[in-house]
């Protein structure tokens, strides 16, 4: 008995041992991705999978891989043989964004209310926020300011949903409630570049020049020189110096006119 309990033992040990090593190769790969080493990411992971083909964690970061890439077809397979092996909520709402990418409004929804009925996710927000992308594809807006407004009810400071409700009141040019919701998505996620550039198109067309100048200088402040949201930054910052230029010259040639008039 003694030896065949010391056996178990280094069975487990080993097993232990293999689930740590993946879990480190999951973690390099996650890192590859986040650093923008796309080519990287994608080498470690065809090794994992002919490694582990059946571990649902493997199968699982196989999807927010092809996810990124913007392959939702075949994120979508991944993701679906993960949840049907280890149906957690964080896979599960992965899964529904695989739909949403690749269209599928109605297989989204229908997980999504499945996810809600877990009473222990902590982050119901990333639900209704979900659940709000599907009634917008489906431009069933009402429904989906519903939903994103449930999200910041769980979560006042949930940037990405105070985003898409600026976007969404935009769509539907309620031009001050935009900019209320672009302003919170700056305000909770100030190193975001994407509200920053949303409001300034609405103050660009109205000629508010200077609220653009003011605030793109501020966001280049605590951006990194040579960012793709600095660049971005950059660029938007120009054009708007540009105009502001040229409407001080217009300003000062019309006032000049009326004088001269006089």
């Amino acid at each position: 008995m003694g030896g065949c309990q010391t056996l178990s033992n280094k069975e487990d040990s080993s097993q232990e041992d293999q689930h740590e090593l993946v879990e480190t190769k999951l973690s390099l790969i996650m890192t590859h991705l986040e650093q923008r080493e796309e080519e990287k990411s994608i080498r470690e992971l065809r090794t994992l999978l002919i490694e582990s083909p059946d571990d649902y964690r493997v199968l699982a970061v196989a999807g927010i891989v092809y996810l990124f890439f913007s392959k939702p077809k075949l994120a979508i397979s991944y993701l679906e043989k993960a949840y049907g092996l280890h149906s957690t909520t964080d896979i599960g709402l992965n899964l529904s964004a695989g739909y949403l990418a690749d269209h599928q409004n109605e297989a989204a929804q229908k997980i999504l209310e499945v996810l809600l009925q877990d009473p222990s996710y902590d982050s119901r927000e990333r639900i209704y926020h979900n659940l709000g992308l599907t009634f917008e594809q489906k431009r069933d807006f009402q429904m989906a300011e519903n939903q994103y407004q449930k999200a910041l009810m769980e979560n006042p400071t949930y940037y990405v949903s105070h985003f898409r409700l600026g976007l969404l009141y935009q769509k539907q040019h309620k031009r001050e409630l935009a900019i209320e919701s672009f302003t919170a998505a700056i305000k909770f996620c100030p190193n975001c570049y994407e509200p920053i550039e949303a409001v300034s198109g609405i103050y660009m067309e109205a000629g508010e020049v200077d609220k653009v100048v003011t605030l793109v200088s501020r966001f280049l402040e605590q951006k990194d020189p040579g960012s793709q949201a600095q660049i971005q930054a950059q660029s938007l910052l120009e054009k708007a110096t540009a105009l502001q230029k040229t409407l001080g010259v217009s300003t000062q040639s019309q006032s000049k006119s009326v004088s001269d008039s006089l």
